[in-house]
């Protein structure tokens, strides 16, 4: 039990986390900035399979790769600028 990290330096900042014993069975992605790394803790323990991607290192075949089920956007307020860069590179169909 508990919770398993797998990080992957070679794309950068990524890091993949199964918890085994988590109440929800589903695969959850976190697309995050720096702020987003306090959510780990929390969210990993709730979830059997959550993979946490830093903006920088993003690349959209990761979610095709993985298929979560749901995707959670996490950015600090004052980049918020940056929010319609970010949804291109999550969901490039939905803006053809």
């Amino acid at each position: 039990t508990g919770v398993q990290t797998c990080a992957l330096p070679i794309y950068g900042n990524i890091t993949h986390q199964v918890t085994p014993d988590a109440p929800d069975p589903r695969r959850i992605a976190v697309y995050r900035d720096s702020f987003g790394y306090s959510l780990s803790q929390t969210l990993s323990k709730y979830f059997r399979y959550t993979d946490y991607y830093h903006w920088q290192a993003f690349d959209a075949s990761l979610l095709k790769e993985n298929r979560p089920d749901v995707v959670v956007y996490e950015v600090v307020e004052r980049e918020q600028g940056r929010i319609p860069e970010d949804m291109m590179k999550l969901a490039p169909e939905a803006f053809r």
